[in-house]
């Protein structure tokens, strides 16, 4: 089944679950920011059937604490909450291993560049002295090839930006309050799309300030 078939089932599926509960605004506010959330973590191929896989056990999850007897479903929902903690924790994990690689890429792109620089400055430099317009396309062309190259380097750091971090931990609030509203004490409060704790975004996503 083609990826996007797979992301659209699920959602159909969370949507089921909720589906002849008293949903309000908020709540369902909530639901869409989780299934946004899935469909943008899944824009890199890559990584798109281990998202498909978190986004069913969130679903799977939910299914057996609906069903479950009131009696245990406290205990169900505090299992799916370390879960889902654990998954959070192993997203900025991830966040930290992969910043680390690219600073290391780029780091061995600008050494390569200037070992480059100096080989091809003897290769280049009679093309000068031959036809200098030559040699002034040549250095141009290659100087270009490099800063475009590194130019990707550098774009693959935006999603590693404190917005992405605030990201994860704001998804991870948004799931737990979906957890919440099967429990027996639930109240419409808990079903307000609430800040993760330890970060505050503005709405317009300019500014990131740590309360840590």
């Amino acid at each position: 089944m083609p990826m996007v078939e797979q992301f659209i089932q699920c959602d159909e599926q969370l949507d089921i679950i909720f589906q002849g509960e008293p949903l309000t605004a908020p709540l369902q506010e909530i639901i869409n920011r989780v299934k946004h959330f899935y469909r943008e973590a899944s824009q890199d191929e890559a990584d798109a059937n281990e998202i498909i896989d978190i986004y069913r056990k969130l679903i799977h999850g939910l299914e057996r604490l609906k069903n479950a007897d009131v009696a245990n479903r406290h205990t169900i929902a505090e299992a799916l909450k370390r879960e889902l903690l654990a998954i959070a924790d192993e997203r900025e994990a991830q966040l930290g291993r992969d910043k680390i690689k690219i600073i290391f890429e780029i780091s061995c792109l600008l050494i390569a560049a200037v070992l480059i620089y100096l080989s091809l400055f003897t290769l280049i430099a009679p093309s000068f002295a031959v036809h200098p317009v030559l040699g002034l396309l040549l250095l141009t062309v290659l100087t270009r090839l490099y800063i475009a190259e590194l130019i990707d380097h550098i774009r693959d750091i935006d999603y590693l930006t404190p917005e992405r971090i605030y990201e994860i931990m704001q998804e991870e609030a948004n799931e737990c309050s979906l957890v919440n509203f099967f429990l027996p004490e639930h109240t419409q409060e808990q079903s307000e799309p609430i800040e993760a704790h330890g970060l505050a975004l503005q709405e317009d996503g300019e500014s990131v300030s740590f309360r840590l």
